[in-house]
């Protein structure tokens, strides 16, 4: 059965997904969806990176402020209006959150509808990690602490991939759960939903993660994080269906 509302997912904005804004307008429709929420990676503030981890993070690759404003919103608010009566558009943003850029953050939130926060890459100190490449038990409570940290704001919708932290097949193991914990348990705190992503290609969801958290008092939403509208459906958003159900974690379909 396929999803009828997905509020995660990018464009060709981004540097490194293909398919227009209207191209995912028109597969959604196409597949039957009732509503869509784009949460294109937002536009980082390029003075937190040296120019070595500017292209270590691929953080050159987001949207600038000028094109948000003016190629990402400005379209986005007029389908609202033209493609009401078929398909709901909500406009939201995905992104990091770099301490002591607070007032960056509240300027992104004023613009769209909601935010989801990714950590892909987190403070250690003062240097980046990259969750996908540098992820360890050594570095894994820093990661716990950046999504602590996001959360607090109260400015975030949806925690996408927690189980990111995971990565490279780290076990699920007692560090592991104790980060599992600080996060989830931040969620609860911050009335975040939890998101099981779709996309991680065999590397997550996880399911040993979900069935460990599946008594924590939070909710649950299927982001399918897709980068290609073809990626809207398939065996990909059924599995994270699946995961859901057989765990029997509380699912909504709002953000």
């Amino acid at each position: 059965m396929p999803l009828k509302k997905n509020y995660h997912m990018h464009t060709e904005l981004c540097g490194h997904a293909v398919g227009s804004i209207i191209d995912n307008v028109n597969m959604a429709e196409s597949l039957g969806y009732e509503a869509l929420g784009f949460s294109e990676h937002a536009p980082l503030p390029l003075e937190a990176f040296n120019e070595v981890d500017n292209k270590r993070l691929y953080a050159y690759e987001n949207m600038t402020l000028d094109i948000m404003e003016h190629e990402y919103i400005a379209p986005l608010k007029r389908l609202q209006e033209q493609e009401k009566d078929k398909l709901k558009i909500k406009i939201g943003l995905e992104t990091e959150f770099l301490y002591g850029y607070l007032d960056w953050y509240k300027n992104l939130y004023s613009k769209v509808e909601y935010l989801i926060l990714g950590v892909h890459f987190f403070y250690k100190g003062d240097k980046l990690i990259d969750t996908y490449a540098e992820i360890n038990h050594d570095t894994m409570d820093y990661y716990a602490e950046a999504v602590e940290k996001a959360l607090a704001t109260g400015m975030f919708k949806v925690l996408a991939h927690p189980d990111l932290y995971l990565y490279d097949d780290i076990a699920l193991d007692s560090k592991a759960k104790e980060v599992a914990d600080r996060i989830i348990d931040a969620c609860a705190k911050y009335n975040v939903l939890v998101e099981i992503n779709c996309n991680g290609k065999g590397r997550y969801p996880r399911p040993d993660f979900y069935e460990y958290i599946k008594n924590k008092p939070v909710k649950y939403i299927i982001g399918i994080d897709s980068h290609d509208p073809k990626r809207l459906a398939g065996d990909h958003v059924e599995f994270s269906i699946n995961l859901a159900k057989r765990l029997g974690l509380e699912v909504v379909d709002e953000v």
